[in-house]
């Protein structure tokens, strides 16, 4: 909600209506209070950095697909006192092209802004993206540069649904029935693909409403097809939830999950 909703006479109306004594905060005191939490919150997060000897960052670029403005995310996270913390260091607005030399620009703000030291940085996790691989090698080093591996899993897949004829005629008319169904029925993500498992997944236990409303995928195989493709897809679900947390440490399961 916009700073501003505070002064919109719908809600200036409501508020004296139900609370008739109280007086909303104008927006610059808002604005001033944020101001003053951030600038507080600054000098804490800063003094606590200051005392990790090595750290281990997560970046990644987001668009925002109402305005198309891009976002490069940059995470934190270290022990402390046998504890795994994570902090978002910045999200910053990329106005220009996503060269690398560009992402490289803003790992530099980042890192002055909040006074970390290079040397403090043992590994920086991205996708498979070869401008964050090279922006990443230019600002930190060859050997600071790992991949994620959810991510991984995620091509995995993704590639195994595009081979796979059959699961992508149906996938392709349940999209379809999501567009009508929306209330119940969850979309898909074209970049994150567990969201096509949880389409599937939830697709089925309504299928039979949804196949008396929509006289489609009325079919028994195809609903054999998305069973089967549910019980294939489950356990790297599983495994992508897995390296999701960020409560506790992720590497060292590769070798377990992998085999």
């Amino acid at each position: 909600m916009p700073l501003n909703a505070i002064e919109k006479p719908g809600l200036l109306k409501l508020l004296k209506v139900t609370v008739p004594h109280y007086k909303p905060p104008k927006r610059k005191h808002l604005t001033k209070l944020m101001d003053q939490k951030f600038e507080a919150m600054v000098v804490i997060v800063k003094i606590q950095l200051n005392k990790i000897k090595c750290m281990s960052l997560t970046t990644d670029i987001w668009t925002d697909s109402h305005t198309t403005t891009s976002y490069l995310g940059i995470t934190a996270h270290y022990i402390d006192q046998s504890r795994l913390h994570s902090i978002t260091l910045g999200l910053a607005a990329l106005d220009k092209s996503h060269t690398a030399s560009y992402i490289s620009e803003k790992f530099e703000d980042t890192l002055n802004f909040w006074e970390i030291s290079k040397d403090t940085i043992i590994a920086v996790i991205t996708d498979h993206a070869n401008n964050m691989i090279r922006a990443v090698k230019d600002s930190f080093g060859h050997d600071k540069a790992l991949q994620c591996y959810a991510h991984c899993l995620n091509l995995l897949v993704e590639q195994a649904l595009e081979d796979s004829p059959n699961i992508s005629v149906i996938i392709n008319k349940i999209k379809k029935i999501v567009t009508y169904s929306k209330q119940s029925v969850k979309d898909s993500c074209p970049t994150r693909w567990n969201s096509i498992f949880f389409m599937l997944e939830r697709f089925l236990v309504l299928s039979e409403t949804i196949s008396r409303a929509l006289l489609r995928l009325e079919k028994r195989p195809e609903l054999s097809v998305i069973s089967e493709a549910i019980t294939l897809l489950r356990p790297f679900e599983l495994a992508t939830k897995e390296f999701s947390y960020e409560s506790h440490v992720t590497a060292s399961k590769i070798v377990e999950i992998y085999n």
